[in-house]
């Protein structure tokens, strides 16, 4: 019977767990009736690169997110408040894995993509959805909390300033005899919605000198909703203005030394050598 509600407790673990590392965050419905919630439009995209890091980098990371290269998020339709995309994976093996998903942000669910996109133009303390946090060490009690953005700040991706909301929360979650810690940490453009970068990660609280067990990393490396620099570009930028500079200053060296050479020189060596 022990052995029974242990499996019991870490099935309803995983379950919890994997739900929120999928959605994250439950989408509230909002005030905003209609479409001026959505700021993407068809065939705006964003590709994320992927970074896992820890002893256990796949470590609740539901398939096949744990062993994802690249993701790429493209809106494939908008239809009023309900927005359909498509979510490309690229696999450390080489394959590709794609799905479909429509939502409606007025009221969307976190078995959706509700971490990749939001309503449009929201500001800090808005609510943006719940987060099921355990009240009671044996699993049997737990409550839903509302997430609001926390602030509303820029950053800088691919050499673009965006204004961003950012979110940034924790809880504990009980497994079999150890506490666990689960952290997230989300930044969203302001104009379009879309997501930009996500951070999350879980560790053992009792184990001395816990590091993280699991730490998984979207963040934003292209899109064509506005300019972002190549790596050559990011390193070359900085440098053009010098290399500019140094330029003109050769230019107008050799003007000048040029201006200074005496303007008969040549008629005196044809002199000299006769």
């Amino acid at each position: 019977m022990k052995k029974r509600k242990t499996v019991l407790k870490v099935t309803v673990f995983q379950a919890l767990l994997l739900s929120a590392v999928l959605g994250g965050v439950m989408v509230l419905r909002q005030d905003i009736t209609n479409s001026d919630m959505v700021g993407v439009k068809v065939g705006d995209w964003v590709k994320y690169d992927v970074k896992r890091i820890g002893p256990e980098p796949a470590a609740w990371t539901p398939p096949p997110m744990g062993r994802a290269v690249w993701v790429k998020v493209e809106v494939q339709n908008v239809s009023g408040t309900v927005v359909t995309i498509s979510e490309t994976i690229l696999l450390s093996d080489g394959n590709q894995t794609s799905r479909e998903i429509s939502e409606d942000l007025q009221e969307a669910s976190s078995a959706g993509f509700t971490y990749y996109i939001l309503p449009a133009n929201l500001h800090a303390g808005d609510i943006i959805g719940e987060r099921i946090v355990f009240v009671a060490a044996d699993n049997s009690d737990y409550k839903w909390v509302k997430l609001t953005v926390n602030a509303t700040v820029s950053r800088s991706y691919g050499g673009s300033t965006r204004e961003v909301n950012m979110l940034n929360y924790s809880f504990l979650m009980p497994f079999i005899e150890y506490m666990n810690n689960y952290s997230a940490e989300y930044y969203w453009d302001r104009e379009s919605g879309f997501m930009l970068e996500r951070t999350w990660q879980t560790y053992y609280l009792e184990i001395e000198n816990a590091i993280p067990m699991s730490t998984l990393q979207l963040k934003i490396s292209d899109t064509n909703m506005w300019k972002m620099e190549t790596e050559d570009e990011s390193i070359w930028n900085p440098l053009w203005p010098w290399v500019v500079i140094g330029f003109a200053l050769i230019v107008v060296g050799g003007a000048t030394i040029f201006m200074r050479l005496p303007r008969n020189s040549k008629k005196r060596t044809e002199v000299e050598e006769k």
